[in-house]
């Protein structure tokens, strides 16, 4: 299983927008998508939700990309019917794993041979800062992709911490204190605890 701190694994691979290397995209932000299969009614309804976002990812800098364990001419024909019947563009390259060998090296492949709905938000050094997987039956929340990635930036910047339910534009937490003297002075400059206090970003 990939972690949350590890080296996302480099591959190259055939895609709906031309042959592609993941390391090419080193230095941006990337979300990397697993889907169980091309026409799958629950991938299509993400994909939708996915292009129907992408304003959002791309304000943030993030580059979306996903794979389909489908040969390349299937991925082609379920990105084509996806755009004739919903009258939109599919902007984010899905790529082509029939052999299921990224599949392998990203560790979303089950003990039946199937694919798990799997995320991977990348930073621009290449590691994995957030993952989640989802079973078969249930399509991913792209609304909240889109909170954790900006949450994350957000983090990584500015070195404060979201709490739950977090928003773009809300107060972060400060790290916790180090030392009791750091302790005793948070609490008399007003936090609500003295392990939690907040700051506006």
């Amino acid at each position: 299983m990939i972690l949350v701190g590890e080296s996302a694994p480099d591959f190259e691979a055939y895609t709906t927008k031309g042959r592609f290397k993941l390391s090419e995209l080193k230095g941006r932000w990337i979300l990397l998508l697993t889907h169980p299969s091309s026409f799958n009614p629950v991938c299509t309804t993400e994909m939708i939700a996915l292009s129907q976002r992408m304003d959002d990812f791309r304000k943030m800098g993030v580059e979306v990309f996903s794979i389909c364990p489908e040969s390349l001419l299937s991925v082609i024909s379920w990105v084509r019917d996806v755009e004739d019947k919903y009258g939109l563009k599919i902007l984010f390259p899905v790529a082509a794993d029939p052999d299921k060998k990224i599949m392998s090296l990203y560790d979303v492949v089950d003990a039946k041979g199937g694919v798990t709905r799997s995320v991977f938000l990348i930073d621009p050094e290449g590691v994995v800062r957030f993952t989640a997987h989802y079973p078969a039956e249930v399509g991913r929340n792209i609304k909240e992709l889109t909170r954790v990635a900006r949450a994350i930036q957000t983090s990584v910047k500015s070195s404060l911490l979201a709490p739950a339910n977090w928003e773009p534009g809300e107060p972060m937490i400060i790290p916790p204190p180090s030392t009791v003297e750091d302790a005793d002075k948070r609490l008399k400059d007003g936090a609500e605890r003295w392990y939690i206090q907040r700051k506006q970003v």
